[in-house]
């Protein structure tokens, strides 16, 4: 046991004197299976708790990586979840080429006007679902703020915006405008002039046509959970679904900091005829678009069949695993999503 949880076990145990006062047998294994347990959940606090904590400063650009360094009193017990924070910190310490076609072997799908044209269409799905919603055009108004204001150190808030209408019709309008003001700033910046993003140097440039390629992603999941509020979730379309799965492992997931676990592959494939490997090791995490059919690449650990959309919903925790024809060792999903 690391000396650090050692030292957290006699804080916990008898007023940090360390000590287990029971004279029997049966009652020193009954203390010490308490004190097991109580340690537990100060390992999971100081994993899963913090960690929300830290996502959601992130969010509002409060949080920062000398902070959060600081945060766990266990470091050396915790390498998964010092993985799990590096990749919500997203430091990937390669410089990525801004004008080549390809990302560590991803390749963006779509072209910049066809994903300004399904934010568009995203965006209408999502006001006919539901308009309940007003913190959707909220972060659309920032995210063109943050684009008009180029390259940056911090995310830019819009200004002057009016506040979101309680009224339907006003709602949908302001819906509306807020998202033709991220589309007319995504146009105005081209595709790669640079700007703040909050996944730092990743798999997936910090410019104008990353962020677009992630907005669409984050309205197309959107879309979908205002869908099943009002009964009706469709799934998502696959050029969205598609590029879906593929943005969200070289955005999302890709870090440079250890796999605390034995290396491992895991692949991806999608029923329309994609497939990607996330490959897992001290390095880090990276991913890999796979050849297409005739080609035989080395057998992952763990791999996950369905259609684009239900891959990228499960990327995205909205639906289960389960909804996946999964082979191999299902428990390396569950160490990468914990």
């Amino acid at each position: 046991m690391p000396e650090s949880k050692l030292k957290l076990a006699r804080d916990i145990c008898r007023g940090k004197r360390g000590q287990v006062a029971q004279a029997c047998r049966t009652g020193q294994e009954d203390q010490l299976g308490a004190l097991g347990l109580v340690l537990n959940a100060a390992a999971r606090w100081t994993t899963r708790y913090p960690d929300t904590a830290v996502a959601e400063r992130r969010r509002e650009h409060q949080a920062l990586d000398e902070d959060v360094a600081r945060l766990s009193p266990l470091p050396h017990a915790q390498p998964a979840a010092a993985f799990v924070r590096a990749m919500a910190a997203r430091k990937i310490a390669v410089r990525l080429s801004e004008r080549s076609g390809r990302r560590f072997g991803v390749t963006l799908t779509l072209e910049f006007p066809v994903l300004l044209r399904l934010i568009e269409e995203q965006s209408t799905a999502f006001r006919a679902a539901v308009a309940s919603a007003p913190h959707i055009g909220e972060g659309r108004r920032d995210w063109a703020a943050t684009v008009a204001a180029g390259p940056a150190p911090a995310k830019f808030a819009a200004e002057g915006a009016p506040a979101a209408p309680r009224e339907r019709e006003a709602l949908l309008a302001w819906l509306a405008e807020s998202t033709e003001q991220l589309v007319d700033a995504l146009r105005k910046a081209g595709p790669d002039r640079g700007c703040w993003t909050w996944w730092g140097m990743s798999q997936s440039p910090r410019t104008s046509g990353a962020v677009a390629r992630h907005q669409l992603q984050q309205m197309a999941v959107h879309t979908y959970e205002a869908q099943i509020t009002v009964g009706v979730p469709r799934p998502l379309p696959d050029e969205v679904a598609l590029d879906g799965v593929e943005e969200f492992l070289s955005t999302c997931v890709a870090t440079t900091s250890a796999w605390p676990h034995k290396p491992a592959a895991m692949d991806f494939h999608a029923s329309e005829g994609r497939s990607w490997r996330l490959s897992l090791s001290a390095g880090g995490a990276r991913t890999v678009r796979l050849p297409g059919p005739g080609t035989t690449p080395a057998t992952a650990f763990f791999s996950a069949r369905g259609t684009a959309s239900a891959l990228a919903l499960i990327l995205y925790n909205r639906i289960p695993i389960d909804s996946l024809e999964l082979d191999g060792n299902r428990r390396l999903f569950e160490q990468l999503s914990a």
